[in-house]
């Protein structure tokens, strides 16, 4: 864990993870005479990318196939997972960069699904266990506040390797999957209110598995891919919560290129969805397409460098997309690369530390902008290490004079001020972070200029 020494005032801290919630400490000029607060480095900075990895915090127990979510309060929940059926959860800080244990599942799974409910709490949805290695109906409610797990409604059918969407009104919307029959055309609607399940009463046009859904700004969900009891699919729809009536639709949506399943689609900033990779029963996929919902229209965005599946495809603060790890169809990879929306292109970047081959990982996007990788394995050992990836380089707050603990006030631009004294850019734009004497009597400005 990085440290400087210094405090931040709490208050602070969430006023710039929040970004607007910025008071006025201060109006006048900055000061830098003796008895007042002075930084100790440079005054102006630039920042360029540096795409770097680092290694973080190990998990307690290592695992594969596991869901993470990041929870309202910036932690990162990791549950279940492989070897077997895991049971046990264990929580990120950001602050410590270290892993604790919270509490267990009822019931172990693999190949489940978790989602992180407005009221910011986590349904984790069947998958396999022990007692039901086939597809489970149970689901369970995680609580953050106290780090217990508390059964709910169970599933009208059991399944694993679904999705699960958080619908605009609160609800989730879980579809297809496979059980002991085979894969699944149903879907199901998790009431979060009354913690019951209804069955939609249209399916989806071909049963799917291992797909993935996507939840657009226009409040329809994009299923792409998977595979199903008619072989790969290259096909999409549209799940509309708003059709029939309210009680849900499916409509179809225009094919796109190379049916694919274990692949992953990517919300981007401008509401269309990156699909990358996966896999077509002969090789590793490597090209790359984008949904637009204003046309219902599919277009190329160009091959990846390595094809690849069981990977992970994170969108940035910056607006590029980072694919990392996964298999190319004969062994696990250690590498990585970024897809730029603006140019259409994919570029390699560093490879993860140790060049550690790994897939079936998961990757979560960090309030600092960081992309945290987790678990994982290289198809003979599963992993404990988990990895962050920044774009920038964090820049150290340092300051004497006037009276401490200083406090951190960003003034202008995105990026955040840690717990620890870091300032992280997110994306291009110039910034302005002041540190503050505890008595507000006195203050300095750090101005950075961040380069795309």
């Amino acid at each position: 864990m990085r440290t400087t020494g210094k405090t931040i005032s709490a208050c602070l801290f969430l006023c710039v993870l929040n970004l607007g919630c910025l008071a006025d400490i201060n109006t006048t000029t900055d000061k830098s005479t003796s008895g007042v607060v002075t930084l100790t480095g440079p005054h102006d900075v630039t920042a360029s990318p540096v795409n770097s990895w680092a290694t973080k915090g190990s998990l307690h127990s290592a695992r594969q196939g596991q869901t993470t979510v990041r929870l309202h309060s910036g932690l990162v929940l990791t549950v279940g997972g492989y070897p077997g059926t895991l049971a046990s959860a264990e929580l990120y800080n950001l602050a410590t960069e270290a892993w604790s244990i919270t509490g267990s599942l009822h019931s172990g799974r693999n190949y489940h699904t978790a989602t992180v409910l407005q009221d910011g709490k986590v349904l984790v949805v069947a998958g396999q266990t022990a007692a039901n290695p086939q597809g489970s109906t149970s689901a369970e409610l995680y609580d953050p506040t106290t780090g217990l797990w508390t059964n709910t409604g169970s599933l009208n059918v059991g399944r694993f390797w679904h999705t699960a969407t958080l619908l605009p009104n609160g609800d989730v919307f879980v579809a297809g999957g496979t059980c002991g029959n085979g894969p699944l055309k149903s879907a199901e609607i998790y009431n979060a209110t009354n913690g019951t399940w209804t069955t939609v009463l249209t399916t989806m046009s071909v049963t799917r598995d291992v797909h993935t859904a996507t939840m657009l700004a226009n409040g329809k969900v994009l299923l792409a891919g998977g595979t199903g009891m008619s072989g790969v699919q290259n096909t999409a729809e549209l799940f509309d919560p708003s059709g029939n009536a309210g009680a849900g639709a499916f409509t179809t949506a225009h094919t796109f290129t190379g049916g694919r399943y274990n692949h992953t689609a990517t919300l981007l900033a401008n509401g269309k969805v990156l699909i990358t990779g996966g896999y077509d029963n002969v090789n590793a996929v490597a090209s790359s397409s984008i949904y637009d919902p204003t046309g219902n229209a599919w277009s190329d965005s160009g091959n990846l460098n390595t094809g690849r599946y069981v990977h992970t495809a994170t969108l940035l603060e910056n607006g590029k997309v980072l694919a990392s790890g996964g298999n190319d169809g004969n062994a696990s990879l250690d590498t990585s690369e970024i897809f730029d929306p603006g140019a259409g292109t994919w570029s390699t970047t560093h490879n993860f530390p140790n060049n550690l081959a790994i897939e079936g990982h998961s990757s979560t996007l960090l309030p600092n902008g960081e992309i945290l990788v987790t678990g994982g394995w290289n198809r003979t050992t599963e992993y404990k290490a988990s990895y962050a990836f920044s774009v920038y380089a964090p820049i150290t707050l340092a300051a004497t004079g006037g009276t401490s603990p200083y406090a951190y006030q960003l003034v202008a631009g995105t990026g955040l001020i840690d717990t620890n004294g870091y300032y992280w850019p997110l994306t291009a734009e110039t910034a302005q972070v002041r540190v503050i004497s505890e008595d507000g009597s006195s203050y300095d400005t750090l101005n950075v200029v961040t380069n795309p």
